[in-house]
């Protein structure tokens, strides 16, 4: 592999119910990343459509949510997700796993934990 890679993967993942909340604010989500290495270092977008009960989230690691409830109108807030990821490359193939830390400003919402797992080709 050259200088510069690029990365192109999909996810799944789950979370926890909030610290302290009661509701799970990822039950179930999927979704995809895309992005360039350079010298080890990652730099890329991830989207991830998140659900939950009656809540549904849009996820791009540092960026805005959007959640509402049957019947309510929209509401929308910024949040950061960060976390640790272990990746594996076994030829042009990523296989990987991550814990991370939601914390989102919606008033009165709590951090929780959510996990994913990835896997992706590197070119």
């Amino acid at each position: 592999m050259g200088p510069v890679d690029v990365e192109i993967a999909g996810e799944v993942g789950t979370g926890t119910n909030p610290i302290g909340g009661t509701m799970n604010p990822q039950l179930g989500s999927v979704g995809a990343r895309v992005g360039v290495v350079y010298r080890h270092v990652y730099v890329g977008v991830d989207y991830l459509e998140a659900f939950a009960g009656s809540v549904d989230y849009g996820d791009v690691t540092l960026g805005d949510t959007k959640s509402h409830a049957f019947g309510a109108p929209p509401t929308s807030a910024l949040y950061l997700e960060p976390g640790v990821c272990v990746l594996g490359l076994i030829g042009h193939v990523i296989l990987g796993a991550d814990a991370n830390v939601l914390i989102q400003s919606l008033g009165g919402t709590e951090p929780a934990l959510t996990f994913h797992l990835q896997a992706g080709v590197r070119f």
